[in-house]
């Protein structure tokens, strides 16, 4: 009897007839592909291709000197929104020197042989380093751009020679590398992931310069630096430094003295430009405080009663830092207030009511203009406590990945901030030391190597123009410079004194000519172009000298004194000691010159002591040659007239 057979029956026979045409369509499919592996110095790609157009290449890794990256999905792609999507390699092209990694929507990935760390020349021999750029199509949607993700080798150990800088270097048992990235890479564990999206810091420019190198027809807009890795760097004249050897290479830079020796040729010319007629600012009195300062520091002899002699001529002209010297300290100090009260409403109002960005063009603004004393100072002597917590809450909240997003005279202005600071003022800001510490690399990626020996400073407000151009600032630069040498001297890394040293000395050899000084210049393509925009010379000089000894400035006294005393002198030394019902105050200066002085935060007085003997109070007192003093109860301010007799004079206040 037959009966008839269910669909189950024919269920197995079915299976193995498809597994069959499908094993047999894989085959017909694989016909005319082959596997390709090829070897480009330090790389190595391996991947299927079968024809071309869409999906023709597949299972492509790489092996960039151990490095690997598994690209058989295609290549990761980020929209502007953060979204990630892969995105088909469709073609492998390989050069003498360049492996090209095209995508489907005509954008490459390019790597590029032959190149140290430093950008060039190529290395015939070993080809020792490999660089990685993103070369966008040209209708590519705007703002894609890769996220390429390596492997590192199990035994190696990656290190930041300094954390915050995006220079990696590592080492295993049979290489060392350093890698310089355009923007800081994600590491977590062995697995670095690399982003192209076209923020390339000034101080990563080269990587550009590497892969326009011999393509002159190939637009630099096109050109997105990636990384640049270099197999066995030759650190043995850098004392295996490799952040020295990023920016200097294997050349020994500018030594302090040498520094120093041409910024004292640099005031002298300025001098004798101001003596012979040449300076237009009416700044008699400024001329007679470097006269006084050069001449107290060099050989240049200082005459005995010359800023007396140029007092009266310059009495209408009376600067806040010329009236030290020349008197009207009165006058002076009253105009000096009310830009102090404009000045704190402004800090008041953007560190304490300001957003980020507005924090940050402050900081941006105060390092550009000549204002003086300083950010720090002027709050310090201000003795405005609110002012001064708010700017210590200002540098403490900026944290490593928000600094390196600032543009480069934001960024200089946090830093400066910080280390005028730290040095003078640790004990009334608790946040400068990590302030100095997280911004010191965000200032670093926005200094730029133009030629051998000239650094420049660029990524400011390029004022409407371009920001990719890039704009070099004098003033900036001078105080970022100083600022970079005085924070190795308070412990920071050797290599800030050798980048303030590089920066100072490559703005003076373009921006001093006599008198004449260019406050802007735009940088473009490694070249520097003067805008017209000058400075007035004088002010320079407190960022040209390395000790403001004989230049007015503010001196705190409250650690010595105990009491919050804060002192405005151009004196060459200021001391202060305690005494059972007092304190005494000590001031340097030349014998036989006069000098005047501001002391805030007296809060009363019984008597005081001029030249060892007691000493009546007389609003008068600038007039009288032998010297005097005169206090202001209502704003706790003292003012000084010296005539030194001897080099240190003293006042001595009971109260």
């Amino acid at each position: 009897m037959k009966t008839n057979l269910t669909w189950k029956y024919y269920l197995i026979p079915l299976i193995y007839i498809l597994l069959t045409a499908g094993f047999i369509n894989l085959h017909f499919s694989e016909l005319g592909g082959r596997a390709v592996h090829a070897e480009l110095g330090p790389i190595a790609v391996e991947y299927y291709q079968k024809g071309s157009g869409r999906g023709s290449v597949r299972d492509l890794r790489l092996d960039i000197a151990g490095f690997k990256a598994d690209l058989s999905e295609g290549v990761m792609m980020r929209d502007p929104g953060g979204r990630n999507a892969r995105m088909e390699i469709q073609s492998v092209s390989l050069t003498r020197d360049r492996l090209r990694l095209t995508m489907s929507d005509g954008g490459s990935l390019d790597f590029r042989t032959g190149f140290t760390l430093r950008g060039g020349p190529r290395v015939d021999e070993g080809e020792r380093g490999v660089a990685v750029a993103y070369r966008p199509a040209p209708d590519s949607e705007q703002g894609l751009s890769p996220l390429l993700e390596l492997s590192t080798p199990p035994s190696a150990e990656l290190s930041a020679p300094l954390p915050g800088l995006p220079l990696l270097r590592m080492e295993d048992t049979e290489q060392e590398l350093l890698l310089a990235f355009s923007e800081p890479a994600e590491s977590e564990g062995q697995r670095l992931v690399v982003s192209f999206d076209g923020a390339t810091k000034p101080a990563f420019a080269e990587l550009k310069e590497v892969f326009m190198s011999g393509n002159e027809s190939e637009s630099s807009e096109r050109i997105v630096p990636g990384f640049v890795l270099e197999i066995g760097p030759d650190l043995q004249d850098v004392d295996g430094d490799p952040l020295r050897y990023w920016f200097f290479g294997q050349t020994s830079g500018l030594s302090g003295a040498q520094l120093e020796s041409r910024l004292d040729g640099l005031v002298q010319r300025m001098l004798r430009a101001w003596q012979a007629g040449e300076f237009d600012s009416g700044a008699a009195a400024l001329s007679a405080i470097v006269d006084l300062r050069v001449g107290a520091g060099t050989n240049i002899d200082l005459e005995s009663g010359l800023l007396a002699s140029l007092a009266e001529e310059s009495r209408d002209s009376a600067s806040w830092r010329g009236a030290v010297y020349t008197g009207d300290i009165l006058e002076a100090h009253e105009q000096y207030i009310d830009q102090e009260r404009e000045f704190l409403d402004r800090v008041r109002r953007i560190l304490g009511e300001g957003d980020r960005s507005e924090r940050a063009r402050f900081f941006a603004q105060q390092v550009r203009e000549p204002d003086y004393p300083e950010l720090v100072s002027a709050i310090v002597f201000a003795g405005d406590e609110d002012a001064l917590e708010l700017l210590d809450a200002a540098l403490v909240e900026l944290d490593a990945p928000e600094l390196t997003r600032l543009e480069g005279a934001a960024a200089a202005g946090v830093f400066v901030a910080a280390v005028e600071a730290l040095r003078d003022y640790a004990h009334r800001l608790g946040g400068a030391q990590a302030a100095a510490r997280e911004s010191f690399p965000a200032v670093l990626t926005h200094i730029q190597k133009v030629s051998s020996g000239l650094f420049f400073l660029s990524g400011t407000d390029t004022g409407g123009e371009s920001e990719s151009i890039g704009m070099v600032d004098t003033l900036v630069q001078l105080r970022l410079g100083r600022a970079l040498i005085d924070y190795a001297g308070l412990g920071g890394p050797e290599i800030a004194e050798e980048l303030g040293l590089a920066l100072m000395d490559s703005i003076v050899d373009v921006a001093v000519d006599g008198a004449v000084v260019r406050g802007q210049f735009v940088l473009r393509e490694n070249q520097l172009r003067p805008r017209e925009v000058f400075l007035a010379s004088e002010e320079l000089f407190p960022f040209l000298i390395p000790e403001r000894d004989y230049y007015p400035r503010v001196v705190d006294l409250a650690p010595q004194l105990g009491e919050n005393i804060r002192v405005w002198s151009g004196a060459g030394r200021i001391g202060g000691n305690q005494l059972s019902n007092g304190y005494e105050i000590s001031f340097d200066f030349p014998a036989d010159e006069e000098s005047f002085v501001v002391v805030r935060g007296v809060e009363n007085i019984e008597s005081v002591e001029l030249y060892g003997m007691p000493w009546s109070g007389d609003r008068r007192f600038q007039n009288y040659s032998v010297g005097g003093w005169y206090y202001q109860e209502d704003t706790k301010t003292l003012y000084i007239k010296f005539r030194h007799r001897d080099r240190e004079e003293e006042i001595r206040i009971t109260g």
